[in-house]
């Protein structure tokens, strides 16, 4: 038997340094919560893994994170 799931995820919180999402896992079938999570990602540079700021490092990326 397959049960398939949906995963909804929705910002939480948005800074030029980090971002925090939520999350929550559904059964598709049944429409029936099955968990909810949420993390906290901070953005780094790719060769250093030291943390950055994305709206100065990168003003692109950080203008289509922040669009809606």
């Amino acid at each position: 038997m397959e049960i398939t799931y949906i995963i909804e995820t929705e910002y939480d919180e948005i800074t030029p340094i980090k971002v925090s999402l939520k999350y929550t896992v559904k059964r598709e079938n049944h429409n029936k919560l099955v968990a909810t999570g949420k993390t906290l990602q901070t953005f780094v540079d790719s060769k250093t893994f030291k943390i950055i700021n994305i709206k100065k490092v990168h003003p692109e990326i950080w203008s289509k994170l922040t669009k809606y």
